[in-house]
């Protein structure tokens, strides 16, 4: 490569150097992290979240509530309600246009609600998950861990691919009920090849 000498006043200041990689090591496998929030501060990092559309939800006819969402304390809270008229409504966010990664390593520390009915869930998708190919190439709604009525018998994870209508399929597994769960923060991983999903 050529070079040239630069006289000494005309040098640029040496960088910074770069930060070093931020590595994780789970089951003998080394992953590089990607994307991380420890939630600082007293919003959602717009650069990294945004809130999920004010939507009537499938299960229960609940509404996704922004008013349910907030930071503080370095935690991000979802409440689940019941509103005045009756409604059930919760928070919710998503990082769609923000990040989006296939294959990997995901994780994150979660207290789920205690209360019988609510669904609380960790989950990924990619925008063209509802297409009806016959395959899960054209993208699966993968619930890496969720907890709803599955708060009487356990939690679940799950893989949805085919849309949502008529030629919808899924696999699930529920693990048996473990009351502690239920109890104060956990942590759960989900690791993702090309060959296999590992929750």
């Amino acid at each position: 490569m050529p070079t040239e000498d630069i006289e000494p006043e005309a040098a640029v200041p040496e960088e910074e150097p770069a930060a070093e990689e931020e590595l994780l090591t789970v089951d003998g496998v080394t992953y590089r992290l990607t994307f991380s929030d420890d939630f600082d501060g007293d919003a959602l990092d717009g650069k990294k979240w945004s809130l999920c559309p004010e939507w009537k939800r499938q299960d229960v006819g609940g509404y996704w509530r922004d008013s349910e969402t907030s930071v503080h304390d370095g935690e991000l809270w979802l409440r689940a309600r019941i509103d005045d008229d009756g409604t059930p409504v919760s928070g919710a966010v998503r990082t769609l246009g923000h990040f989006e990664q296939a294959y990997g390593y995901f994780e994150a520390r979660m207290m789920w609600p205690s209360t019988t009915g609510f669904w609380g869930a960790f989950w990924m998708m990619c925008g063209n998950v509802g297409e009806e190919d016959g395959t899960a190439v054209s993208g699966a709604e993968i619930d890496i861990i969720e907890s709803g009525e599955c708060a009487r018998r356990g939690v679940n994870h799950a893989i949805h691919w085919d849309g949502y209508g008529s030629a919808h399929k899924s696999v699930s597994h529920i693990i048996s009920r473990v009351p502690e769960l239920y109890e104060g923060w956990h942590t759960y991983g989900f690791a993702w090849t090309e060959d296999e999903y590992v929750f």
